[in-house]
């Protein structure tokens, strides 16, 4: 009965450790996971909390509050979550350049294979999109 108690100790231990201390590319691929997600659901939010204010103002032009509501309105332009879905399939690489993250992710658009890049860097204590090259980067016309 110790001997459970012990081990079960040691296994609560390391799941709270395992929390800790996240690296760098970990927090990063969560991001793009939570982009392909964002995405597909058209879900405002990608453009409060998934995208960085530099990718704000080099896609919409501006890095005032109504860059926010520009993105938005891009991010209709895509069409119904019907027209366009994303699959994530696996990461090709992910790297750490300073305080820049750069994933290469392989996709399938509507079951088509693509290959998108995504660049990141730390932004209140997460990391956000800064740029998104490859693959299906913007709606026809932005």
């Amino acid at each position: 009965m110790a001997r459970r108690l012990t081990l079960i100790s040691l296994l609560l231990a390391l799941g709270a450790l395992s929390g800790c201390g996240e690296t760098p590319e970990g927090q990063a691929e969560q991001t793009v996971k939570d982009w392909i997600s964002a995405f597909n659901e058209r879900d405002p939010r990608l453009c409060t909390e998934v995208y960085s204010p530099v990718f704000l103002k080099r896609s919409v032009g501006s890095d005032s509050t109504g860059s926010e509501k520009r993105c938005v309105r891009s991010l209709k332009e895509f069409g119904p979550p019907s027209a366009l879905k994303v699959t994530f399939k696996f990461f090709e690489s992910t790297k750490v350049d300073g305080d820049k993250v750069t994933s290469v992710v392989a996709v399938e658009a509507n079951e088509t294979p693509q290959e998108i890049t995504f660049t990141l860097s730390e932004s209140d204590g997460a990391y956000r999109i800064d740029a998104i090259t490859g693959g299906i980067v913007s709606p026809k016309g932005a």
